[in-house]
């Protein structure tokens, strides 16, 4: 368990595991970012009390994000909607012939049904997706 401000790292490969149980391996990032405004009224400092991420990982080269050259449909998910209390942006880079492309979009509350908020964009000459950031 890590506490208190600053960086830290938790190792998932193979230097926490053995070698010859199941096991992650790989590279995988994360960059979570936390803000707190200002309060005049705070007393204490601020900070996380808890925070949890369930990652899933597929083991494919099209896999996490997927999104293709031409047409592509968006289905974002989220546990409770109804929780929501601010927007959500999704951006995908992504790499043509001539050079990096972005996509944004940004979901209010009000368009997700059913806890998903679905919309096509195009991506014209697509070779790569590069990143998908998603910023609450």
């Amino acid at each position: 368990m890590v506490r208190g401000p600053g960086s830290f790292e938790v190792p998932v490969g193979r230097e926490r595991f053995n070698g010859k149980d199941a096991s992650l391996h790989g590279a995988y990032r994360f960059q979570v970012r936390v803000t707190v405004g200002p309060n005049p009224g705070r007393t204490a400092a601020a900070g996380l009390s808890r925070i949890r991420f369930t990652g899933h990982f597929e083991q494919g080269i099209m896999s996490i994000p997927q999104i293709f050259a031409g047409r592509n449909t968006i289905h974002f998910k989220v546990r409770d909607a109804a929780a929501l209390r601010g927007q959500v942006r999704v951006v995908y880079r992504y790499q043509t012939a001539s050079g990096e492309k972005e996509h944004a979009r940004t979901l209010r509350p009000a368009e997700f049904r059913d806890d998903v908020a679905s919309y096509s964009f195009d991506a014209p000459g697509l070779l790569r997706c590069r990143s998908l950031s998603v910023a609450y």
